[in-house]
């Protein structure tokens, strides 16, 4: 409606950033919503033009409300949204920290418990490949047929 009511005003339709196009970011496109409204709300003269085409003061106010209204939930989702990557990359460096020392804890426990590979399996680390357990395994079989014949 504006861009009808300014049409022939080249001052007040660049004031109110009327013409060209849209910005298609939420920022630019606040940015010249705002400007619409701080300058037709700040010039009574605007204003009446505006009432004859439905657009009262009071009517234009909330609409600047409303325009006001979405950028603070805006800038708080854009700060939920940072505190959110900060947790995560704080979370990525704990859970970093903590595979560390997971892997330095098997390390000395597999040199804790070299003969005792029962003792790895019953903290949840297998002993595969450990010689102790091939010459056992060697061994129950070698018993296994010494006991069979």
């Amino acid at each position: 409606m504006a861009r009808v009511a300014f049409a022939e005003d080249v001052k007040v339709s660049a004031a109110l950033k009327l013409y060209g196009p849209r910005k298609q970011s939420q920022a630019g496109w606040i940015d010249q919503a705002s400007a619409f409204y701080t300058n037709l709300l700040s010039d009574e003269k605007l204003l009446r033009k505006m009432s004859l085409y439905g657009y009262s003061a009071p009517k234009l106010r909330a609409e600047e409300s409303l325009l006001e209204a979405l950028h603070a939930k805006i800038q708080l989702q854009a700060k939920e949204t940072g505190e959110a990557q900060t947790a995560t990359r704080e979370r990525d460096k704990k859970i970093k920290e903590l595979d560390s020392y997971v892997s330095n804890l098997r390390a000395i426990a597999k040199v804790a418990f070299y003969d005792s590979p029962q003792e790895l399996e019953k903290l949840g680390i297998l002993a595969r490949g450990a010689p102790r357990r091939k010459k056992a395994a060697a061994e129950n079989q070698a018993a296994a047929k010494g006991g069979a014949t």
